[in-house]
């Protein structure tokens, strides 16, 4: 079962929550595009919510908000 927010979130995505939540601007560097890399990549919860009844109920940002909280 794939579980997780059921949403697309790219890496600028992820690191714009990340500068918001620990407080600093944090600035992404992009590389070369390395052979093999994946490009995009998505979860699809359709599986854990027909057959588990499962269904996100925390956004990303509040998941990694609510993790650097617990780990300070």
């Amino acid at each position: 079962y794939n579980i997780g927010t059921g949403v697309e979130t790219s890496v600028n995505q992820l690191v714009d929550i990340l500068s918001k939540v620990v407080g600093f601007e944090v600035e992404a560097i992009h590389g070369e595009e390395r052979k093999g890399e994946v490009r995009r990549i998505f979860l699809d919860i359709k599986k854990a919510k027909d057959e588990l009844g499962w269904k996100p109920e925390t956004t990303m940002e509040t998941g990694i908000r609510d993790l650097w909280k617990a780990s300070s």
